[in-house]
C-alpha cells in the first residue's frame, strides 16, 4: 500500500538539546544559580543554558555547570575557578583578568541574553552511560565574543550587531588584558586597574540592566 509524506524543512533528529560536539557562537538563555541534580540536590554551583545562534545546529540548547571550588579538588580547584571567571568575562560582568586570588563579586543574573563562544565536548567521566552522552564545557574553553583567540566557528553576525557597545571590545584591548594581568600578578599588587583594557572601561560604563535587556531582544528575534 502506497503511503504520501511530506518533506519537513530539516532532516535532523528534531530534539531541542545540541548534541554535536565543537566549537559554537552561544546565546545565554537562563542561568540557574540554585541547580538540582536528577534526583532533586542541590547542586554546588551554576548552570547556564544556553543556544547555539548560528550554524547547522542554530536553536540547539545545551546546559553548562559551572560547579565551585573544592578543597579537594585538583590544585585548590584551579580548573573550577578558571572556568566561573573565563565565563564571567566571556559576558563581560568582570572586565579582564584579576592578580591570583584577588575576589569579584558579580551578578550572574545579567548574563542572560549575553553572547559568547565555547567548545564543547562529550561528558566521558567514569560512570556516565556510554549511551548517554552529555555535553559539558571543554576545560575552561570560553572566549568573549571578540577574541582574536577564539577559535574559528560559525557566527551569526545579526546577533553580534544588536550587542551594545558597552559589550563589544576591540582585538588588541585583549593583549593589554594579559600583559596587564601578568605584571600586577608578579608584582604581588591588587590595587591596580588590573588590565588598563576597553573592555574593563565598557563594564564600568554600563547600566546594570542594558546589556542584558539589549541582548535578549537578539535572542527573541532571531530565533
Amino acid at each position: 500500500m502506497s503511503f504520501e509524506m511530506e518533506a519537513p524543512e530539516s532532516t535532523d533528529t528534531g530534539g531541542t538539546f545540541l548534541q554535536e560536539p565543537g566549537t559554537y557562537h552561544f546565546a545565554v538563555m537562563d542561568v540557574d544559580e540554585n541547580p538540582q541534580s536528577k534526583k532533586g540536590e542541590l547542586l554546588n554551583g551554576f548552570k547556564v543554558d544556553c543556544e547555539a545562534m548560528a550554524g547547522p545546529h542554530k536553536g540547539k540548547q545545551v546546559e553548562l555547570m559551572f560547579f565551585n571550588p573544592k578543597p579537594t579538588d585538583k590544585n585548590n580547584g584551579e580548573m573550577a575557578k578558571k572556568k566561573q571567571f573565563r565565563f564571567a568575562m566571556a559576558v563581560v560582568l568582570v572586565g579582564g583578568p584579576k592578580a591570583a586570588g584577588e575576589k569579584v563579586t558579580v551578578d550572574l543574573q545579567q548574563a542572560k541574553g549575553r553572547q559568547f563562544i565555547a567548545t564543547v565536548a562529550h561528558d566521558n567521566r567514569e560512570g556516565n552511560d556510554s549511551a548517554k552522552k552529555f555535553l559539558q564545557l571543554n576545560f575552561a574553553d570560553i572566549w568573549h565574543i571578540d577574541d582574536p583567540s577564539a577559535p574559528q566557528c560559525e557566527r551569526s553576525q545579526d546577533a553580534i550587531k544588536l550587542l551594545p557597545a558597552a559589550l563589544r571590545r576591540k582585538p588588541e584591548s585583549f593583549a593589554k588584558a594579559d600583559a596587564g594581568a601578568a605584571s600586577k600578578s608578579s608584582s604581588g599588587s591588587a590595587g591596580g586597574n588590573g588590565n588598563g583594557s576597553a573592555g574593563q572601561q565598557q563594564q564600568s560604563q554600563q547600566p546594570a540592566t542594558a546589556g542584558a535587556a539589549a541582548a535578549t531582544t537578539s535572542v527573541d528575534e532571531l530565533i
